[in-house]
């Protein structure tokens, strides 16, 4: 590069400094973005299949899948926030991750109370191969189990998205107003 075109660049080696320096102070934001991207596709398509096996009759299924299809979705609208470097995505995600596990709990009482009310009526039981009782402790413990993952693992991912709204607001307080602008566009 000769010196006249050194001279015509529309930016000069300070702009790209400062843009480089704005995408280094955003890495860890984009990272969660692309988390929340993540979990929230999956929770579409968890509830996209949960909502095809209510298909066959299962009612609590169709509710299930619709509920984790929402949050789903809710999920991937608070990462586009994140995207645009917006305040409000670290908030709307945690709050999410909150019902999530909430809906995790819920679900965990709801399967214990059915296993508990059926007394182990399953073929398995009914043919003699495992004891009922055997097969409803099971159950329930399965179902605890599921509640009290479910509700901490949506307890500290919310903690993880909280932490990611102080740096989010370090990110845009350290950042030039015009680097930020151009980063929400390049979103």
């Amino acid at each position: 590069m000769n010196a006249d075109a050194a001279n015509d660049a529309p930016l000069s080696s300070d702009h790209i400094r400062q843009l480089a320096m704005g995408a280094l102070r955003a890495k860890k934001i984009r990272r969660t973005a692309t988390f929340a991207s993540i979990s929230g596709w999956s929770m579409v398509i968890l509830g996209g299949m949960s909502l095809l096996w209510g298909l066959l009759g299962d009612m609590p299924s169709i509710v299930m899948g619709a509920a984790l299809g929402g949050l789903g979705i809710n999920e991937l609208a608070g990462a586009n926030l994140l995207r645009r470097l917006d305040e409000r995505g670290p908030k709307r995600l945690a709050n999410n991750q909150l019902m999530l596990g909430g809906l995790m709990v819920a679900y965990a009482i709801w399967a214990s109370y059915v296993a508990w009310a059926d007394g182990g009526s399953s073929p398995l039981a009914s043919a003699g191969m495992v004891d009922p009782t055997v097969l409803v402790t099971l159950q329930l413990v399965t179902y605890g189990l599921v509640g009290g993952i479910g509700a901490m693992v949506g307890f500290f991912t919310a903690l993880y998205y909280r932490s990611r709204g102080r740096l989010l607001r370090e990110m845009l307080s350290e950042t030039s107003p015009w680097v930020v602008e151009t980063m929400r566009v390049a979103a």
